[in-house]
């Protein structure tokens, strides 16, 4: 090198540094590894696409069905006026119940194979008329003048089944909270 930190001017003449002939093997071997991990994956990608992801409602005709279904249900429940006697009120809640059990037995409508195809599918809808039964049951207490107290049906592990209905219906229907609260629903008690 010169003073100024430059290379000399004729730095062409000076032989190539010497390279170890096994780096291309090792090349050749990592390229060939990298193809075989893009195509394992490949092939799991598609072999996990064709599957049933056993929480998950995931049918595509099951999902439109269902999904038209709860937002006809979504829009009655809480399209529905809450005002007026007790009478009125608790007529207004049993009526959300019959738009909830019309949306799952619209639903049933499908084809039981394909139903069954698709694991969480019953389990959900049976879970749907669970609630309604709960809510049914706050209805006739209320009427007796019993408990006013609503209490979500739980699932065998303790939680409420509102988080399994929740999770296996997340790209399809959440359940909406007027359901959930019938002594409040409208901002009125009952």
């Amino acid at each position: 090198m010169n003073a100024q930190g430059y290379p000399p001017r004729q730095v062409w003449r000076f032989p190539a540094p010497p390279v170890w002939r096994g780096w291309l093997w090792v090349s050749i071997a990592a390229g060939l590894a990298a193809l075989v991990a893009m195509g394992t994956a490949v092939a799991v990608i598609a072999e996990l696409g064709d599957r049933d992801f056993p929480g998950i409602i995931d049918d595509e005709h099951v999902v439109d069905v269902a999904r038209r279904e709860c937002s006809l249900m979504t829009s009655t429940v809480e399209g529905m006026p809450f005002d007026g006697t007790p009478q009125e009120r608790l007529a207004a809640l049993s009526d959300q119940n019959v738009a909830v059990l019309t949306m799952v037995e619209n639903i049933r409508r499908i084809d039981a194979a394909e139903r069954a195809a698709d694991r969480p599918v019953d389990g959900w809808l049976a879970d749907w008329e669970s609630l309604v039964r709960a809510r049914a049951d706050y209805l006739a207490r209320v009427r007796r003048g019993g408990s006013t107290a609503f209490r979500v049906p739980r699932a065998p592990d303790g939680s409420p089944i509102t988080e399994r209905m929740d999770l296996a219906g997340s790209n399809v229907c959440d359940v909406p909270d007027v359901l959930l609260e019938p002594r409040s629903a409208g901002g009125s008690d009952v």
